[in-house]
């Protein structure tokens, strides 16, 4: 439930790894998760786009 450690660690991979091959899936994972970073555990939270 460490969204902004998850985000550093994913911000740190693509810092050292700028080719890394899943970068599109990081970014996507590291945009969803500053979107919930102020969601305290047990909310309800709106479904994720699909």
């Amino acid at each position: 439930m460490d969204v902004n450690g998850a985000v550093a660690d994913w911000e740190k991979l693509l810092a050292t790894n700028p080719h890394y091959e899943g970068k599109d899936k990081v970014e996507q994972l590291i945009a969803e998760a500053k979107k919930h970073a102020g969601v305290k555990p047990g909310t309800k939270a709106q479904p994720l786009a699909q």
